[in-house]
């Protein structure tokens, strides 16, 4: 399978340790299977002008296998809510080596809203996940690549800029 990564730094190796606390799976370097939304990745933000666009080959057998700690959040539900909470806001940072899910529909904001909302107890799961569920004809997914060794399994096919 193909993953891509967008951003607006131009890079030779991934680094984990530039890796920003509060992401929706804490620590990683973070992909997606569509090209489209690893592209909005790479040209979010005001500053930079050309963004970059990373294509790596993945084998998806490894995400069967038992070889690495890997966690599915591939429903939108209080396990997917309550791990997003905990990541985001606790900076919680989980010892799976992938971690991967279905997006939310919404931006980073709202979204982020939502979910502290929900953490204080302000509103119920019901709440965070109507706002949370893309239409079915919609989907986005993301992996949060978290250990070197799970890092090892992508070959970069080609960069570009964006």
């Amino acid at each position: 399978m193909e993953l891509y990564h967008g951003s607006t730094y131009d890079f030779t190796e991934i680094d984990l340790s530039k890796a920003r606390k509060g992401k929706d799976f804490g620590l990683g370097y973070y992909l997606t299977t569509n090209k489209s939304q690893a592209i909005r990745w790479a040209t979010r933000g005001k500053m930079k002008k050309e963004g970059f666009l990373y294509t790596y080959a993945f084998d998806e057998k490894i995400l069967n296998g038992y070889e690495f700690n890997i966690k599915k959040l591939t429903r939108y539900n209080k396990e997917w809510a309550d791990f997003l909470c905990k990541c985001r806001l606790e900076f919680y940072n989980s010892d799976h080596d992938i971690i991967y899910d279905r997006m939310a529909d919404s931006t980073f904001k709202v979204l982020s809203n939502y979910i502290e909302r929900y953490y204080f107890g302000e509103i119920d799961l019901n709440m965070l996940l109507l706002i949370a569920r893309f239409p079915k004809n919609r989907r986005y997914d993301q992996y949060c690549f978290k250990t070197k060794r799970a890092i090892e399994k992508l070959s970069l096919v080609k960069k570009e800029g964006v």
